[in-house]
């Protein structure tokens, strides 16, 4: 939390007291927030770094295992970025920062979410590893916990979405309506984010690849046929529906593939 809080402090101070380089500011001290979240863990878990005496190369059979892991970390990150890389490519420019600015305002949201899946995930590794796999009742609160965040997240920000308007000005005309349909997304989002770290701790990395790998493809493909005909509201549309896509997949998995 510590870096995360260090940027949200950035961000205020940037909005609170404009600068000719925001973007460069906002990179140097997110650079900072991650060293002193590196020290901060140090030295509040200490027995969680082996002593330098320990440390060794690792073996083939580790790197390969390990892969597996970093190529799932990968894919993760691509379905929360394309979309706004497919944004840029495809819409006005001024567009495609409402419709980035509204994705972040969504995206926000699933910070809480990741929170409890990672606090979780030790639980779920070592059941996974167990004869019977992880309990039942743990998959059902990580399934339907997250779901009715999310619904009832979606509906906040969809109150909320004239004051989002507000916050943003004129220069964002436009994003209450995208902040509205993004809405959409918030219980698919969860979800697969949910169904993804289960099939992490199955050690089933290479089936979360492909479900996220899949997305980022379904996002492109939806993106280049709906976005010149319906502008923005084609973008919304072809995130949405790959969101969706990608958690009843990883769903699929999760509950096809019992342990």
């Amino acid at each position: 939390l510590t870096p995360l809080a260090l940027r949200f402090l950035t961000i205020v101070y940037i909005f609170v007291n404009p600068v000719e380089q925001p973007l460069t500011v906002f990179v140097i001290a997110s650079l900072i927030a991650g060293l002193v979240g590196l020290i901060v863990a140090s030295i509040a878990m200490p027995q969680a770094w082996p002593a330098f005496r320990h440390w060794r190369l690792a073996s083939r059979k580790e790197l390969r295992r390990a892969a597996g892991f970093a190529v799932a970390g990968l894919a993760a990150r691509g379905p929360m970025e394309i979309d706004k890389t497919m944004a840029a490519r495809l819409l006005p420019l001024a567009t495609a920062g409402v419709y980035s600015g509204a994705a972040r305002i969504i995206g926000a949201v699933n910070i809480p979410v990741s929170s409890m899946i990672q606090a979780a995930l030790p639980s779920m590794f070592a059941q996974a590893r167990s004869e019977s796999g992880i309990q039942r009742k743990m998959l059902a609160m990580l399934f339907f916990l997250p779901i009715g965040y999310g619904g009832g997240a979606a509906l906040i920000v969809w109150q909320f979405v004239p004051v989002i308007g507000w916050v943003f000005g004129d220069a964002y005309v436009g994003i209450e309506q995208a902040c509205t349909m993004l809405c959409l997304a918030i219980p698919g989002t969860m979800l697969r984010m949910t169904s993804g770290a289960i099939l992490i701790a199955r050690e089933q990395p290479l089936a979360r690849t492909s479900v996220e790998l899949g997305g980022i493809a379904s996002i492109v493909i939806a993106a280049i046929i709906l976005t010149p005909q319906y502008g923005i509201l084609g973008m919304i549309a072809a995130y949405v529906f790959a969101e969706w896509m990608m958690a009843t997949i990883a769903a699929i998995f999760v509950l096809k593939h019992g342990h």
